[in-house]
C-alpha cells in the first residue's frame, strides 16, 4: 500500500501536480486493495503556486509539515507532500490516529514549538509481522526521513519507492497482509517529543473514567489479531448466534453502565472463540428479528450486542455456548446495570446457586452448509442462506440465558461424550421456519452447573407417566411426541417471551432514539458543522436538521460511545439548547436528527449589517446562550461543548439563542482529520497547549463570543491559523472598544483570562446578565 501510494504521488510530482492535503482518508483502495491516490481540492500545479493567494491554505493540520503551519515563504510543495506521507506511514505501522486527543490548533502548537509527531511504538515486531518485510528498522528510519523538520533531508518519492521496494524484496504488487494493529504506547522519536494524551475534569465529552482500554487501535483491529489465525470453516458447519436480551431497556435505564457492559461482553466471547476456534461473522445486525429473520448475514458487526459464529465442529459451538454462558455469571458487571431486573442477580431455588447476574445472553446454534462468499473489500468471508437464517430465527425465541440447538446440531453429536451426559439436551418440539417447511426440531441445551436455570412452560398432562428413552440418548423430560412438544414450545420459547423487544435481535436499535434513514426525507445542504454536513430534511412531518458524518467508518468501541452519549442527549431537555432528537446508527447514513432553527445561527445575525440589534438585545441574547451552556455545565457527568462560538448558538423565533452541537466529542475528533479547519478564535489556551481543562474553557469561549457580539467584528481578523494561536497562548486578545461599558468590558476580560481559575462560571455570567437586565427579561427569556 505505502509503495502503491508513493507511486500515485511520484506521478502527480513528475507531472508538476502537488496535492497539499494528502492524508490516509485520501487514499482509496479498490476490490484488490489497490491504493488510489484521491480528493485533489487543494491539488494545484506547482507553477501556479508562485502567484497564487491561497498558496498559504492549510490543509489538514495532522498531516501539515511545520513550514504549512508556520506559512514559510518559498515553501515547496513537493516536500510538504513526502512530510504528510511520513505520517501516513505511521498509520500503517499502528493503525491508529495520529495525535489523538489533541485538538487541531494543540498538534499545530506542537509541532512547530516542540517538534511533536506522533509516538512510534517501542516493539515495531508486533506491527510489522510480515514475511515480506525485513527491514524494521529501515522502515522507522524512511518514516522519520519523511516527517524531518528540515525539508532538505526528505527524500523524493522516486527514492521513497526505491526504498520500499527493497524494504519488500521487490514485491510491490497489491497488498493483501495489512500490519496489524499495535499500542502506539513507548518510547518517541528520538529529536522529537513524545506525544502526550489530554485530560478532562468530569467531562462527558471526554470521561476520564469511561471504559477500560486507551485508542491504540480500533476494536475491529484487535478483533481481527484475535480472530485472524481462525480459518472461516468451509462446507457444513454450526451457525451459532448470540443476543443480549432486554437490551434496548438497559441501554435507556443507564446508558454509560451499558457501555461498559457491552465493552466487557464482547471483550469475554471474542476471548472464548479464540480458545474454542469459532470464527466470527461480521454481519449488519438490526435485521434478525421477527418472523422472517436474517434474510442474510455479513457486512461488520458492530458489537451492539448480536453475534454470528461459525464452528467447523458441532461439539466446539456448543462447549463454547456453555464456557460463556458460564464465564458471563463470573464477569464485574456495573453495579449500576445490576440495578435493572433485566439484569438482576437471581438464585436457584432449591441449592440458592446464583444462576443469573448482568447481561442476560440467549443462544440459537443450527448446523448446515450455508451459501460461502468472501467480501470484495475486507476479504473477510460471509454466510448467507436458510441455515444462518434458521439460526437468527431460533436465538429470537430464546429466552436470555437460554440456548437452544436444532436436530441437526443434536444428530451431529450423536455418540459424543457430550450426548451420553444424563439430561444435558430437552427436546422441547419445533417451530416453523420460513426456510424450512416441515419445521424444526429444537432441543434446549442445560448448561453445566446451571441447570436450575428455568425458563417456564407448560408440561403435557402425560409427563409424569413417562419415562427418559434409555440407550444413553437422554433427552430429560421432555422427549415426549413432537405433536406434545409443540404445544409446550409455545410456553418455553417464541410465545413465552415476556418482553415485546425481545422477539427481534440487536434489540438495542429498539431504542427511541434509534431513526431508520429511510423514515427521514432529506432536503437541501443549509451548512457545515464541526463532524459533518448540515442538511433541511423531515421525520414523521416533523422539520428536522440531519447533521450527517463525514466519517461514516466508526470502530465497534466509537459507535459504542457515540451510542451512549446518544442515550444520554435524548434525556436533555431546556428552552436554550436544541433539542436532540434521534440519529441513524447504519452506514453510509450515519447522522443526528436535532430541531431546525429556521433564524439561522448568531454568526448570521452579526454578519447580517441590515439587521439592528440594540444593546438591550444583545444582552438578552447573551444571557440566553449562558442559560444554555450553565445547563450543560450543570449536568452530571458535566458537558463541556470544546467548540463555543457564534455558528453554534442558533436563534429561535423569539430571539433567544439555543445552544447546538454539543457533545459527541469523539464523533468530532473523528472527523476533525477529515477536513480543513479554521482559526481557533474561540479556543482556550489549555486546549490549545493540549493540557488537562475544564468547563471554564467554554467560558474563554463565551468571552470571545460577548466580544464579537458588543463589536459585531471578526475576532483576531487577518490573521492566520498559527497567528491565532501565538496571540492566544502569549496572551494576546482582541481590542475591546473604549465605549463599552466598564462593567463589562471586566466581564469579558475574566472571561477569556490565561488562568481557567480566575474566569468566573456560566452561572455567575447568568447573573451578571440578570443584573444589567434587571427583572424585565424574565417574561422573553427561559
Amino acid at each position: 500500500m505505502a509503495y502503491q501510494t508513493a507511486k500515485g504521488m511520484h506521478f502527480l510530482h513528475s507531472s508538476g501536480v502537488v496535492h497539499r492535503d494528502l492524508k490516509s482518508m485520501n487514499l482509496l483502495l479498490d476490490s484488490k486493495w489497490n491504493v488510489k491516490v484521491s480528493d485533489f481540492g487543494l491539488t494545484k500545479f506547482k507553477a501556479s503556486l508562485k502567484n497564487d493567494d491561497d498558496a498559504g491554505q492549510i490543509g489538514s493540520v495532522h498531516w501539515s509539515a511545520p513550514e504549512i503551519l508556520a506559512e514559510a515563504n518559498g515553501v515547496d510543495f513537493i516536500l510538504t507532500d513526502v512530510y504528510a506521507f511520513g505520517i501516513i506511514l505511521w498509520e500503517l505501522l499502528t493503525r491508529d490516529m495520529p495525535y489523538y486527543g489533541l485538538s487541531p490548533a494543540a498538534v499545530a502548537v506542537a509541532v512547530l514549538r516542540d517538534d511533536l509527531r506522533p509516538t512510534v511504538p517501542a516493539d515495531t515486531s508486533v506491527a510489522l509481522n510480515s514475511s515480506a518485510m525485513t527491514g524494521a528498522t529501515d522502515y522507522i528510519d524512511l518514516m522519520r526521513n519523511c516527517w524531518h523538520r528540515d525539508p532538505i533531508i526528505r527524500p523524493t518519492f522516486l527514492e521513497i519507492m526505491t526504498r520500499l521496494s527493497s524494504l519488500t524484496g521487490g514485491e510491490t504488487g497489491t497488498a493483501t497482509n495489512t500490519s496489524k494493529s499495535s499500542s502506539s504506547s513507548g518510547s518517541s522519536t528520538p529529536g522529537t517529543t513524545s506525544m502526550t494524551q489530554m485530560n478532562t475534569t468530569g467531562s462527558w465529552s471526554l470521561p476520564t473514567h469511561s471504559v477500560s482500554g486507551s485508542n491504540s487501535g480500533s476494536s475491529a483491529s484487535s478483533v481481527d489479531q484475535k480472530t485472524g489465525a481462525v480459518k472461516p470453516p468451509d462446507g457444513a458447519m454450526a451457525i451459532v448466534f448470540t443476543d443480549v436480551t432486554r437490551a434496548a431497556s438497559l441501554w435507556e435505564f443507564d446508558s454509560e453502565a451499558m457501555l461498559r457492559a457491552m465493552v466487557l461482553h464482547n471483550e469475554l466471547l471474542r476471548a472464548l472463540l479464540v480458545k474454542h476456534h469459532g470464527y466470527e461473522v461480521r454481519f449488519s445486525g438490526g435485521g434478525g428479528g421477527g418472523k422472517n429473520g436474517n434474510a442474510a448475514v455479513g457486512g461488520g458487526n458492530s458489537g451492539e450486542g448480536s453475534f454470528c459464529v461459525a464452528f467447523g465442529d458441532a461439539a466446539r459451538a456448543v462447549e463454547w455456548c456453555m464456557e460463556a454462558q458460564q464465564a458471563l455469571l463470573g464477569v464485574e458487571w456495573p453495579e449500576a446495570l445490576v440495578a435493572h431486573p433485566g439484569a438482576a442477580e437471581e438464585w436457584g431455588d432449591v441449592d440458592d446457586r446464583l444462576i443469573f447476574k448482568g447481561l442476560r445472553v440467549r443462544m440459537g446454534v443450527h448446523f448446515g452448509e450455508p451459501r460461502r462468499l468472501r467480501d470484495a473489500v475486507t476479504r473477510r468471508v460471509e454466510y448467507h442462506g436458510s441455515v444462518v437464517n434458521i439460526a437468527a430465527h431460533l436465538t429470537t425465541i430464546t429466552h436470555g440465558g437460554q440456548v437452544l440447538v436444532t436436530r441437526e446440531v443434536y444428530e451431529k453429536l450423536r455418540g459424543s461424550e457430550l450426548a451420553q451426559e444424563p439430561r444435558r439436551f430437552i427436546k422441547l418440539g419445533r417451530f416453523e421456519a420460513a426456510p424450512s417447511p416441515a419445521g424444526v426440531t429444537v432441543y434446549e441445551l442445560k448448561i453445566r452447573s446451571l441447570e436450575a436455570r428455568f425458563f417456564g412452560g407448560v408440561a403435557p398432562a402425560s409427563e409424569g407417566t413417562r419415562s427418559t428413552q434409555s440407550g444413553g440418548k437422554s433427552h430429560g423430560s421432555g422427549s415426549h411426541s413432537d405433536s406434545d412438544g409443540e404445544q409446550e414450545l409455545g410456553t418455553m420459547v417464541g410465545e413465552g417471551l415476556k418482553y415485546k423487544e425481545d422477539t427481534f435481535l440487536t434489540s438495542a436499535n429498539l431504542c427511541r432514539w434509534v431513526i431508520d434513514f429511510h423514515e427521514v426525507q432529506l432536503g437541501k445542504q443549509v451548512g457545515m458543522g464541526s463532524y459533518g454536513v448540515v442538511y433541511r430534511g423531515r421525520w414523521k412531518g416533523v422539520e428536522v436538521a440531519v447533521k450527517r458524518f463525514i466519517n461514516q467508518k466508526l470502530d465497534e468501541r466509537r459507535l459504542l460511545e457515540f451510542r451512549s452519549e446518544m442515550a444520554f442527549l435524548s434525556e436533555l431537555h431546556h428552552p436554550n439548547i436544541v433539542l436532540f432528537i434521534g440519529a441513524c446508527l447504519k452506514r453510509p447514513n450515519m447522522c443526528i436528527l436535532t430541531e431546525f432553527m429556521a433564524s439561522g445561527s448568531l454568526a448570521d445575525i452579526l454578519g447580517n449589517a441590515t439587521v439592528k440589534l440594540e444593546w438591550k438585545k444583545r444582552l438578552k441574547m447573551l444571557r440566553s446562550a449562558a442559560v444554555g451552556v450553565n445547563y450543560l455545565h450543570s449536568l452530571e457527568p458535566c458537558i463541556i461543548h470544546r467548540d463555543l462560538k457564534p455558528s453554534n448558538l442558533l436563534v429561535d423565533e423569539n430571539g433567544s439563542l439555543k445552544v447546538a452541537d454539543f457533545g459527541l466529542a469523539r464523533i468530532k475528533e473523528d472527523n476533525m482529520t477529515m477536513t480543513r479547519c479554521g482559526t481557533p478564535c474561540w479556543t482556550a489556551p489549555e486546549v490549545i497547549k493540549g493540557e488537562k481543562y475544564s468547563e471554564k474553557a467554554d467560558v474563554y469561549s463565551f468571552g470571545i463570543i460577548m466580544w464579537e457580539v458588543i463589536t459585531r467584528k471578526q475576532p483576531f481578523a487577518g490573521r492566520n491559523f498559527m497567528g491565532v494561536s501565538l496571540d492566544v497562548l502569549e496572551g494576546r486578545r482582541p481590542q475591546i472598544p473604549g465605549d463599552c461599558p466598564e462593567a463589562v468590558a471586566k466581564m469579558v476580560k475574566k472571561c477569556w483570562h490565561e488562568k481557567p481559575h480566575k474566569r468566573p462560571s456560566m452561572e455567575e455570567l447568568v447573573t451578571f446578565f440578570d443584573g444589567l437586565l434587571g427583572s424585565d427579561h424574565a417574561d422573553t427569556l427561559a
